[in-house]
Formats: C-alpha cells, structure tokens, sequence
C-alpha cells in the first residue's frame, strides 16, 4: 500500500471518526467529565438541546495570519544574509540546522496563538464543538466537513481577531 492510499485512509479514517463524534455529541450521548457549568457526563449543553457548532480551516487561518508574513519575512531576510556570508557547506549546515529550529518555535508560537485564539472565540460566543475544516493527507486537503451553513464558518473571524491584536 502507498503512502498516498495511506493518507486517503487516514483521510477516510478522520472524517467517519468526527461524523460520529458530532452525531454522539447531538444526542447528549457522549460520556463527558462535568464541565465548569456542573453539567452531569452526557448532559444536553446548557439550555436545552441545542447544540452549538462552528467549522474553522485553520490552514486559512494559519496563511491568513498577519504575524507568520512576519516572522517568514525575517527568515528570508536571515537567509539571504547568510547566502552573502557562508562559503562552505559545513558553515551553511551549521546554519540552516539553526534556522530549522527557528522554523519549528516559530510555528509552534504560531500555532499556539491560533488555538488559543479559536478556544477564546468558542468561549465567548459559547460555542460547544469547534470543528476542523479541512485535513491534509499527502499533500491532498481533504474536507472533514462536506456541508456547513455559511454562518457556521469563523474562519475568517479568527484571522481578523488574530491581526487584531
């Protein structure tokens, strides 16, 4: 089996796990700790049964997200400098090994920001289930939700409150 039948799979895989997590969410029939609102495990959300769900591409948000451009800006600017200044391959391996590193607390500052954010908007508008877009499996963005209402999507809310701050 391929690498690209293995992500389809686990494309597959992923959309039938969430179909049946909102499903079991619906009904009150997921067992849940009690939540900060005292609700029993499997409880209705408060107020009755009506269920409160929004959909995000955080791929889209992650591109739309003022503070990457900056932080990617400032890469290539290190980047092109050290192109002026190492000669050899074992002072560039030196420094690309360090720039990788960069890259990786870069993007996990940013992806901290993001969810961070996506908790603090469910919060407030008292949201009971973000839910993922989109995945990517070898390099194919596969829809994990096939239908949403328009009002649903908070995508481009979360960018904005984002470069707001």
């Amino acid at each position: 089996m391929s690498s690209r039948d293995n992500g389809i799979i686990l494309a597959a895989s992923t959309i039938a796990f969430l179909a049946a997590l909102v499903l079991a969410v619906g009904r009150g029939s997921l067992p849940t700790a009690s939540g900060a609102d005292g609700r029993p495990p499997g409880a209705p959300p408060a107020g009755g049964t009506n269920l409160r769900i929004a959909v995000v591409d955080v791929a889209r948000v992650f591109e739309g997200y003022g503070k990457k451009k900056e932080i990617e800006d400032r890469l290539v600017a290190e980047v092109a400098e050290a192109e002026k200044k190492y000669k050899s391959r074992e002072e560039a391996k030196e420094f690309t090994d360090a720039l990788k590193e960069k890259q990786r607390a870069a993007l996990a500052e940013l992806r901290e920001d993001i969810l961070k954010e996506i908790r603090t908007y469910a919060e407030v508008k008292k949201i009971d289930l973000v839910i993922e877009k989109n995945v990517t499996a070898d390099e194919v963005h596969w829809p994990i939700v096939h239908h949403a209402r328009a009002g649903l999507d908070i995508t481009a809310e979360i960018i904005r409150r984002l470069n707001a701050s």
